[in-house]
């Protein structure tokens, strides 16, 4: 374990359909992800690791928005996770969802 890549892959998205909203869309940002970061910092063994987000929205603005307070939770939690990097891409719009979005973050293990 200590030679692997941990790679912890989290969806979100926006719409449940077009006209509702997902309303456990912040709380997959907030709770279950930070949750996640900080049993990878945890695990001894653990020696490299990342978190990739791929993020369903209407828009580049939405995504950017809730990327930069995600980040703040992050930070707010004393959560440790290095430079994120970030590729979006526009999709076919689907039930409201135009923009699909790659956030990647290594992990700093203590």
């Amino acid at each position: 374990p200590t030679d692997a890549f941990w790679m912890e892959v989290k969806c979100a998205y926006q719409f449940r359909t077009p006209d509702e909203r997902h309303r456990g869309y912040g709380e997959q940002w907030r709770g279950k992800v930070v949750e996640d970061l900080r049993k990878m910092d945890a695990d001894e063994l653990i020696r490299r690791a990342g978190l990739l987000l791929i993020v369903f929205t209407e828009s580049n603005e939405i995504v950017e928005k809730d990327l930069a307070l995600f980040e703040d939770i992050l930070v707010k939690k004393e959560v440790l996770a290095g430079f994120r990097q970030t590729r979006s891409i526009p999709i076919i719009e689907r039930i409201g969802h135009r923009v699909c979005t790659a956030a990647l973050w290594p992990t700093i293990q203590r």
